[in-house]
């Protein structure tokens, strides 16, 4: 074997390497998505980009992948990523500052960034 084939053999073979790590990261935040939806009783209408790993929209509502794991992994109650979802929203059309879903889930409200 030629070292040009030698490399075109590694490359290959990394390639489908991350292939696999790929497919693997998708089913786990799959997993993610379904224990989402089912708490919420709603479903993943499109992830956009086609890429799980950004922003899904929800029925009307569009959050990004980081928020649906802490949804999850922290097990906050069912209306409280939709309490955040909704002041945020209004906050954004004042053109004010916005804040992440952990945030509010720690206490954080924006009452507490106006007071600054």
């Amino acid at each position: 074997m030629t070292k040009k084939e030698e490399l075109q053999q590694k490359s290959v073979e990394l390639t489908s390497k991350k292939k696999t790590r790929r497919q693997k990261l998708d089913k786990a935040l799959r997993r993610y998505i379904k224990a989402f939806s089912k708490k919420h009783d709603t479903y993943l209408e499109f992830a956009v980009s086609d890429d799980l790993m950004g922003v899904l929209l929800f029925g009307d509502h569009y959050f990004n992948i980081t928020d649906i794991i802490y949804d999850i992994d922290t097990n906050q109650d069912s209306d409280m990523i939709y309490t955040w979802y909704d002041a945020t929203l209004d906050r954004a059309m004042e053109e004010k500052t916005t804040m992440n879903y952990e945030s509010w889930c720690r206490g954080l409200r924006y009452e507490d960034l106006d007071e600054k």
